[in-house]
């Protein structure tokens, strides 16, 4: 089979499909290490074949290249075909004979099939001396089917297309199959997405390529394998959102760094709460006002920390703790005993998230305000400005925070939930947040010089460091109203606040906590 293969590897297309079948059934099936690593090695050589094409391929499909000699003495002779005499037979092959690369797709599905571990790895070196070699060229369909390919390796729960779902790839027996599907992912997300001139086109912009990178990085970071490729892999989702800024991108990696930062592992929860406000912060500037909407209400308020919030009360505090004491972990450390609970670690990772709020009110409250403004305005429907339901929703979150029972574990989300509304405040105010940050000095602008007290320089005025932002430029009446009204109901909590506390007086410290 070989040896026929490579005689007619000019049209390989044809009989593509059978070699596929017949080695990866060996390679799946046999049980000689010595067939099933021929048969791998004989996938390599020709997979360069089926990834590229020759012209004479591609021009004459199935027609054959010779034909048998005249002499009737010499049995094996054959006449080459002149391509002027074929000119009028050329074959029209289909998309199928030239997009369908059964090779690659067969070795896929063995990869995916197999319950043996020692065939995964074979496959997957094999997958990965082929992207070295070839990757380049893979696009469309046949990179969905590499990159579905590593997501069932993966080990996570996320990821399920038809594959056999009876195998469990959790187990540590498939740690070494995961690690290399993740270098394989690696290769392909650092070296094969960036088009390679500038007539291609960013494979992130085929919307199934891109659902399929995103979900197998997903899939990786549910893994329970190893930490530190579940964080690898949501830094991967950040340098995607990079390569591609368009909103259909955006949003979809938002949303995947939502649904890993409610994972039952609280190093994966910090570092996609984390990596999605820093997301978010870094691309603000290019978002549209319903992208804001979606990612401040559906993403972030009434999604991560709804579901924060309702940990840290003991909602699903047992189910978390089960989890965490079943969970396989690869090193075994101490915690301290201000962590050592599920409550504990949620209330660390809220913590990150009323942080990550107080970064982006900083950044762009003027911004979104001016925004729901204009779409309120132009809106045909007078509905209440959707950042007035943002505003109260991070004001009830911030408060109930700093009211929430508990000794010294809580102490960080307390004061978390009281800067925020401060910083609120302080945004919605008048003067703005640079008049919060601006610090008071006093100087008399004289210096000592040769032992005596000298004037050096004139007096100078400490200017506003944001006077080039949004909110020192003159505001609309409109903007200015609705400020005042974010100011109106930041201070009230402010209040709220002074009453919480003066109604303490009198009581043991002990007894407040």
């Amino acid at each position: 089979i070989t040896i026929v293969s490579e005689v007619n590897a000019y049209r390989f297309s044809v009989i593509e499909e059978a070699v596929a079948m017949h080695l990866c059934e060996v390679v799946a099936c046999s049980s000689t290490f010595e067939l099933r690593s021929f048969a791998m090695d004989a996938l390599i050589y020709f997979m360069p074949l089926s990834l590229l094409k020759s012209e004479t391929s591609r021009k004459f499909g199935q027609l054959p290249m010779s034909s048998p000699a005249s002499d009737p003495n010499d049995a094996f002779s054959v006449v080459p075909i002149s391509f002027e005499s074929m000119s009028g037979e050329s074959y029209q092959s289909g998309e199928s004979s030239q997009d369908e690369l059964q090779l690659l797709k067969m070795l896929c599905q063995t990869i995916q099939s197999t319950n043996q571990t020692e065939t995964a790895n074979t496959g997957l070196n094999a997958l990965r001396v082929v992207l070295e070699g070839a990757g380049h060229s893979l696009a469309g369909e046949n990179l969905v089917i590499v990159v579905e390919t590593l997501s069932v390796l993966s080990g996570g729960d996320y990821f399920h297309n038809g594959s056999d779902n009876s195998i469990d790839r959790s187990t540590k027996a498939w740690a070494n199959a995961s690690a290399i599907a993740f270098q394989n992912l690696k290769l392909i997300v650092d070296d094969f997405l960036e088009p390679q001139s500038a007539d291609d086109e960013l494979r992130l912009k085929s919307f199934s390529a891109r659902e399929a990178i995103l979900d197998c990085c997903v899939s990786f970071g549910k893994s329970q394998h190893d930490i530190n490729t579940s964080l690898t892999s949501i830094g991967m989702l950040w340098s995607l959102a990079d390569q591609d800024s368009t909103p259909g991108t955006l949003d979809l990696v938002l949303s995947k760094l939502a649904y890993l930062a409610l994972d039952n592992r609280a190093e994966v929860r910090n570092c996609s709460v984390n990596t999605l406000f820093s997301c978010v912060v870094g691309l603000g500037d290019q978002f549209s006002n319903d992208q804001w909407e979606k990612c401040l209400n559906k993403t972030i308020l009434f999604g991560i920390m709804k579901h924060m919030s309702s940990a840290i009360n003991g909602t699903n505090g047992d189910s978390l703790k089960q989890n965490e004491s079943n969970e396989s972990q690869r090193y075994k450390v101490s915690v301290h005993h201000s962590r050592d609970s599920a409550s504990k670690q949620w209330s660390t990772t809220l913590v990150l998230a009323l942080r990550g709020l107080e970064r982006v009110l900083r950044l762009f409250f003027c911004r979104l305000l001016r925004k729901s403004i204009e779409v309120s305005q132009h809106s045909n429907q007078h509905r209440e400005v959707w950042l007035m339901t943002t505003w109260k929703e991070i004001l009830r979150m911030s408060f109930d925070c700093v009211c929430i029972s508990g000794e010294r574990e809580t102490l960080d989300l307390r004061l978390a939930g009281i800067e925020l509304i401060t910083l609120c405040s302080q945004v919605s105010c008048k003067a703005g947040i640079g008049a919060a940050t601006n610090t008071a000095r006093v100087g008399t602008n004289m210096e000592v010089v040769g032992g005596a007290l000298r004037s050096v320089r004139a007096a100078t005025t400490v200017g506003d460091r944001n006077q080039g932002s949004l909110c020192s430029t003159p505001i609309e009446p409109e903007v200015d109203q609705l400020r005042h009204i974010f100011f109106d109901l930041a201070f009230s909590k402010l209040v709220d606040f002074r009453t919480y506390l003066e109604s303490f007086k009198g009581c043991n410290i002990h007894d407040i906590e």
